[in-house]
């Protein structure tokens, strides 16, 4: 038997908002910092690649510079599965990017660098060239 659905008072629903505003930042610093450090295990050591390193220099520079296209790349190229322009904004966002860059600015450097080859955008999200 289903319970009938109530409806939020106002303070209830902005809480809510509220909490998934939170969850989105949440999410985009921990996507964040798994994409400089990679996830880190407890109680065991483990060595990122070779590769993963040279990603995560290559992406730590573009973040001190201001770089977004180059982040917005190099995200894109190391991520395990597509993601969605909002993932990529909140991993941009985790990372330190301004709120202000995000929007006509991301989509502009998206649109060049799909352009260019660099990453490919479609319907099921961002993610890099596959030759």
């Amino acid at each position: 038997m289903a319970l009938p659905r109530m409806k939020p008072t106002p303070e209830q629903a902005a809480a809510y908002h509220q909490w998934c505003d939170d969850r989105d930042e949440i999410s985009g610093r921990i996507a964040a910092f798994e994409t400089l450090y990679g996830v880190p295990r407890r109680h065991l050591a483990t060595q990122a690649s070779e590769v993963h390193a040279a990603a995560s220099d290559d992406l730590a520079a573009a973040v001190v510079d201001g770089n977004m296209t180059a982040a917005i790349e190099i995200i894109a190229s190391e991520a395990e599965k597509r993601m969605s322009h909002k993932e990529m904004r909140g991993i941009l966002r985790g990372l330190g990017f301004e709120e202000d860059r995000l929007g006509n600015y991301y989509y502009t450097a998206v649109h060049r660098l799909k352009g260019k080859g660099r990453i490919s955008v479609d319907d099921n999200g961002i993610g890099k060239m596959v030759a």
